[in-house]
């Protein structure tokens, strides 16, 4: 038991040397807070696998069983350093203090009610001092609906998200005369509008900010897929310009797109949301069950504007395949198959929806979510074929190669 004790003392020894923040200042200065780092579990983890070899799930920690001296406290501070309270919740205090919070990041940069950009160009990170603390903030452009701001974030995630809403924004006002001569020629929307009224919230309890009408939806996506998707985003007015005038003439055509796709994918939703109503034999119900979470997960309010475009345009084999296993259940091999899917799918949720209620965006979870629709489709419909090769092993391979 000794020699046990000394071990592990030994290991935290050396987890707590790799461990020590990059950001640490030399003696007598003060130390940088960069507020964009990971999860402490998750780098921990990493750190352990690198020394040991032995992989811990994320899940496998009870913070619980932390004594109370031992655990994390936030302080907020305001600008002149007076602590307004100390919490081990940063997201309770965030949630109380949040327009506090942001206010630590007031800046010089800041301005409002812009219909044109035509200020200064936003770098991509600035230094500031509070309370004798020096922070990172994260410059952006703001939607705020009829006007843009710019505000400097407390993350770097943050403020890209606000980045590129910002831009489309300018870029409906910018555009405001095209967008006005294109509205009447959409074809079917009010066909479109009938089978995305259905759409539920998003599952997983995340932030959605879906705009109130279905063709606001569709312009803001042809408008990021025409100016911004796989280019870097404009920081500078001159950058912002030149860009728009590059890619203005292939507007129309990728309307076209967007306007295609979604009616496809909309057009084979709304008849499975039909098919799932009427599926009452009791044999049925937890396959019917995991479809709706599936749909529930694919298609919901703002959905167009927060998958990307390179996971949307497969959404249509996704919903084909899902139409397939409903042809399939009288053949009786479902439940086979969804008891090899179920332990995988409802890990995940669970993860998520912690990640979620934590107000984090984790690119591995989203890895997972994707590498889980084409098993679907390889266990369903293998006829459709996959967008690369995947199995149950290979996502728990993966799952725990990404360390959750």
């Amino acid at each position: 038991m000794v020699e046990d004790t000394l071990d592990n003392l030994r290991t935290a020894a050396r987890l707590a040397a790799r461990l020590a923040p990059s950001c640490a200042a030399a003696p007598g200065q003060t130390a940088p807070l960069d507020r964009s780092t990971r999860p402490l579990i998750q780098v921990l983890a990493e750190h352990i696998a690198a020394l040991t070899g032995v992989r811990i799930p994320e899940d496998a920690w009870d913070e619980s069983v932390v004594p109370e001296h031992l655990r994390l406290k936030v302080r907020l501070v305001d600008r002149d350093g007076q602590t307004l309270a100390t919490s081990a919740d940063l997201i309770a205090l965030r949630r109380e203090h949040g327009t506090a919070d942001e206010r630590a990041f007031a800046h010089e940069l800041e301005r409002d009610g812009m219909t044109r950009w035509d200020g200064a160009p936003l770098p991509e990170r600035i230094e500031l001092e509070r309370g004798g603390i020096r922070l990172y903030g994260y410059p952006a452009l703001v939607d705020e609906g009829n006007r843009v701001a710019v505000r400097v974030l407390d993350s770097a995630e943050r403020a890209a998200a606000a980045m590129r809403a910002g831009l489309c924004r300018l870029l409906r006002f910018a555009l405001a005369d095209e967008l006005r001569a294109a509205r009447p020629h959409w074809p079917d929307l009010d066909r479109l509008r009938l089978q995305y009224a259905k759409a539920p919230p998003r599952a997983d309890g995340a932030a959605t900010t879906a705009p109130a009408d279905l063709v606001d939806e569709l312009l803001t996506l042809s408008l990021a897929r025409t100016f911004l998707d796989d280019l870097p985003l404009p920081r500078a007015p001159e950058a912002f310009a030149q860009r728009l005038a590059a890619r203005r003439d292939r507007w129309p055509a990728i309307q076209r797109e967007i306007h295609a796709l979604a009616s496809e994918i909309l057009g084979l939703y709304q008849p499975l949301r039909q098919r799932l109503a009427a599926l009452t034999q009791p044999a049925w119900q937890e396959a019917a069950r995991d479809l709706r979470e599936q749909l529930d997960d694919l298609v919901f309010r703002g959905f167009l504007q927060q998958v990307p475009h390179a996971r949307l345009v497969h959404y249509p084999r996704y919903l084909k395949a899902a139409a397939q296993r409903i042809d399939k259940l009288p053949h009786g091999r479902d439940p086979a198959l969804r008891a090899t899917l179920q332990p995988l799918c409802e890990r995940w949720r669970e993860r998520q929806r912690a990640a979620a209620a934590a107000g984090r965006d984790d690119p591995r979870l989203e890895e997972i979510r994707w590498m889980l629709e084409e098993l679907r489709v390889s266990l369903f419909a293998q006829q459709l074929g996959t967008a690369h090769p995947v199995s149950v092993q290979r996502v728990w391979a993966r799952w725990q190669a990404l360390g959750l």
